[in-house]
């Protein structure tokens, strides 16, 4: 039976297709995963063993009970689902994704980085990568360049100049892709590790290609015509997922024995809604990749954020290798059902050649994990354990989102409720860690359950061997809450913990490019990071809802204030049910924010003034408003007068006016604590 014959019928019966470049495996018609037919299957119960074995810090013996299901002659030898996840699993410990990692690890990391003015320049400075070695390159934002050249530290920078006669960026990325497409597909090719799916016109379109071509992966372009922040109908969600299983067996991708990469680069809804009878927001990232029997036959990731940003994230995923590691287990020792979740004994799995260090116990408070890691973040990857929300995690003393590692380019998994819930917002744990550098974020957009995540155990027993450490963190078939559930993956699929350092080698700039003799020249990240708005950040609409639930108790500027915090919030429906001459709607987005801060700044401690500047930041952010904004500023001048701040209200004043764009940039000069308050 061929290859593509035996994908089509694991589509039809949700079980494994054909292995990657190998010869496919005879397929029988299965009965669902989980229906009593295979609870009654004693391969089942040697797949929970091995699962078992695994959360216990036992993965010799697993791999025992993998091969008792996997054994020639020990029941029939067909890919349904139980041979799927023994399979997967198996591969997962023994390192075997490494060939389809041929690629990437084959190539020589050339010790430079290339400093390019745009996207058109971006693809033209990668078309210099060869099968041999390859460079990062990065736009030159002051930031994200910054945060990546100061961990890679190479011995050298340069510069490239904008094209003379830039080509239409869609139509670089097209040819660019279309070209890498033909070297996969030549007979003598490394089977490709997954696929990219490119959104044309997204920010995020020249951060796809470039995965594609570091890691070898054919490219798919889909235009939803959504924005990140929405959320997805199960029928929406749905059909961007059998475009992408389309486009996967259309390649002859899926295999038996492994799970593929399946990296989004573009404007999709990180979030969907299920149905009224089970109502409720799952990822995105945690229903593509599998097939109509939802069984998982990819694991899906997420470039978000800029030009910029998008393609720091593919470049810190291709490039940069952990070192030092930090692990913060706030789980007890015992009498909790969070302590079988401690990662104590997980450590050992990591390779001997990081640096470790942990925080337990007692020694794990929020006073330790900010001295850990303020006030620049000097961890490769961090691993928390935790509970708690959207904003706060439960540990001794209290930890917020403001207490969340940043200014290094980072990778984080956090096992913790909400923590990824509104990723776009700066002043919760996700979207702080991502706006301060982690290019690689695994965390939840829901409540998940404890049982959603993987053992740590399992996570760094399976991730040692080479393994995607997001496919390490993904549950298999026949585990708790393998279905389509909530848990989220913000960066590169393919992020692995390399089995051995890269090899550097030496580059010498082309004639077209410059090179920057300081690269020192860029702003030190920790005052970009303040004028970034992610320092002590705060959230401000927490208060919004109860004071919306006694409207006539509230003054009229605070009732606003809440209003434009709900609206920022997307809960525009709370808004609605109040009488309109009450909150003056058509007014609210003009003038609110002036009125409620000049009535904050007479009440509040400076803590939440500063929130009140961030719904100003947010409103000039969305809405370009000289006027209100103008006045809010003079409101900011008096009470810094006041307070004898003036040096740095003077500071912050001449930054704002010198802004190009005042409505889009003020929002990441004054988004939370500044210099001075």
């Amino acid at each position: 039976m061929c290859l593509l014959v035996a994908v089509m019928v694991w589509l039809s019966f949700g079980s494994g297709g054909g292995s990657g470049g190998g010869a496919a495996v005879a397929v029988a018609a299965p009965a669902p995963p989980g229906g009593q037919a295979r609870q009654a299957d004693p391969r089942v119960e040697m797949l929970q063993r091995a699962y078992r074995a695994l959360d216990q810090g036992q993965p010799r013996q697993a791999i025992e009970h993998l091969e008792t299901i996997l054994r020639p002659g020990e029941g029939p030898r067909q890919a349904d689902p139980i041979v799927h996840a023994a399979l997967v699993l198996h591969q997962q410990l023994a390192g075997a994704f490494n060939a389809r990692h041929a690629v990437w690890h084959r190539r020589a990391i050339q010790d430079v980085v290339v400093l390019v003015p745009d996207e058109s320049a971006a693809i033209q400075a990668m078309a210099g990568w060869t099968d041999t070695s390859f460079y990062p390159v990065l736009i030159d934002d002051g930031y994200w360049s910054t945060l990546f050249i100061r961990r890679l530290q190479p011995s050298r920078v340069v510069m490239m100049a904008a094209p003379e006669s830039p080509a239409e960026v869609d139509e670089a990325v097209r040819a660019a892709a279309e070209a890498n497409d033909r070297r996969l597909n030549r007979p003598d090719a490394p089977p490709q590790p997954g696929m990219v799916m490119i959104e044309p016109g997204s920010p995020q379109r020249v951060a796809g290609l470039a995965l594609a071509l570091g890691r070898g992966q054919s490219v798919f372009f889909h235009e939803l015509g959504k924005r990140f922040t929405d959320i997805l109908t199960e029928e929406e969600v749905g059909g961007l997922t059998e475009a992408a299983f389309r486009a996967l067996t259309e390649r002859n991708l899926p295999a038996v024995d492994t799970w593929l990469g399946l990296t989004l680069a573009g404007n999709y809804p990180y979030r969907y809604r299920v149905s009224e009878g089970n109502a409720g927001i799952r990822a995105t990232t945690d229903k593509l990749g599998r097939n109509p029997g939802n069984v998982r036959f990819a694991v899906a990731g997420h470039l978000v954020g800029d030009a910029a940003q998008s393609l720091y994230q593919a470049m810190s995923s291709l490039f940069l290798d952990p070192e030092n590691v930090f692990a913060f287990d706030a789980y007890p020792a015992q009498g909790s059902p969070l302590s079988n979740y401690r990662m104590q004994g997980a450590l050992n799995f990591l390779p001997d050649r990081l640096r470790i260090t942990s925080a337990h116990d007692q020694g794990a408070s929020a006073e330790s994990f900010r001295q850990a890691v303020r006030p620049i973040n000097p961890f490769d990857l961090v691993l928390i354990n935790s509970s708690g929300g959207l904003t706060r995690f439960n540990v001794r003393g209290g930890g917020h989102a403001s207490d969340m590692p940043i200014g290094r380019a980072t990778a984080v998994h956090f096992v913790h409720s909400f923590s990824a819930q509104r990723v776009e917002l700066t002043h919760t744990l996700a979207g702080r860690a991502i706006a301060g550098g982690a290019f690689w974020y695994f965390g939840s957009v829901n409540e998940p359950f404890l049982s959603a995540f993987v053992h740590p155990n399992q996570l760094l027993s399976i991730a040692r061997n080479g393994t995607p450490l997001g496919f390490a963190a993904r549950r298999n078939t026949f585990q708790p809450l393998h279905q389509p559930w909530n848990l989220t993956l913000i960066g590169d699929p393919l992020f692995s913990l390399r089995t051995e350092p890269a090899r550097r080698t030496e580059a010498r700039p082309a004639e077209h490019l410059s090179e920057i003799s300081d690269w020192e020249h860029a702003d030190d990240p920790f005052e970009v990071l303040k004028r970034r708005a992610i320092l002590d950040a705060e959230s401000a609409w927490k208060s919004a809802v109860t004071l919306m639930k006694q409207p006539d108790e509230a003054p009229a500027p605070v009732l606003r204030l809440a209003g434009l915090l709900l609206i920022e919030a997307g809960r525009e429906a709370e808004v609605l049910q109040l009488p309109d001459g009450r909150i003056q709607r058509d007014w609210l987005l003009r003038r609110a924010a002036t009125l409620a801060l000049r009535a904050q700044f007479d009440q509040v401690m400076p803590d939440e003034m500063l929130e009140a500047w961030e719904v100003l930041a947010r409103l000039a952010m969305v809405q370009d408003h000289d006027v209100a904004f103008k006045a809010a500023m003079d409101a900011w001048w008096s009470r810094m007068n006041e307070n004898r701040e003036t040096a740095a209200a003077a500071q912050l004043l001449r930054e704002l006016r010198e802004a190009p764009n005042l409505p889009r940039d003020s929002a990441r000069l004054i988004d939370a604590r500044l210099p001075g308050s």
